[in-house]
């Protein structure tokens, strides 16, 4: 489901070209300058900003760390291996919600108000 675009469980599509960060179950993509995130164990799905989301990887590196007493044991080196990729890809997401700007940022508006035509004889039958 890397292509360009993806269905994701809570029914939302994901289109162009969005970059989608995987850990087991969890997908993390950005859209509209957010960070989103789908877990497919429960089904779960919640944005967060930018911010919030380098506090999570951080803290990700933190648990990592540069422990060595671990590195021979393979099931632990393939979770560290496994955990890095998704840092990595995750600094590419946060990256690209950057580029689309944060949501409450009022010069990134990029859509029109919308305009709605109501006929007159709507009116017709009020007193107004």
């Amino acid at each position: 489901m890397d292509g360009p675009t993806a269905v994701v469980g809570t029914g939302m599509y994901i289109g162009g070209e969005h970059k989608v960060a995987r850990l087991n179950q969890l997908r993390v993509w950005a859209e509209r300058g957010l960070i989103h995130w789908e877990d497919g164990k429960d089904n779960s799905y919640a944005s967060i900003s930018i911010k919030d989301a380098l506090l999570r990887i951080q803290a990700l590196n933190e648990m990592l760390g540069n422990r060595v007493d671990d590195k021979d044991i393979p099931r632990f080196r393939e979770l560290r291996e496994k955990i890095q990729v998704f840092i990595e890809k995750m600094q590419d997401v946060i990256a690209q919600a950057r580029e689309q700007g944060a949501p409450d940022d009022p010069t990134r508006r990029s859509y029109k108000p919308a305009q709605v035509v109501i006929p007159e004889m709507y009116f017709e039958g009020l007193k107004c």
